[in-house]
């Protein structure tokens, strides 16, 4: 049962493979595991520098 509820479903990537490919950024959103860059974060009250 869990094999059809989870299974990858065949149809869907015909349909937004070629997009995935052109826009990596959505492509990595749309996998179930998937990392996010991190940016430096300033001190609170600080001048930014």
């Amino acid at each position: 049962m869990n094999y059809l509820r989870f299974k990858a479903d065949e149809a869907s990537r015909a349909i937004t493979g070629p997009f995935k490919l052109t826009h990596p950024d959505d492509n990595n959103e749309a996998q179930p595991v998937h990392e996010h860059v991190s940016v430096a974060l300033r001190k609170a009250g600080g001048s930014g520098q």
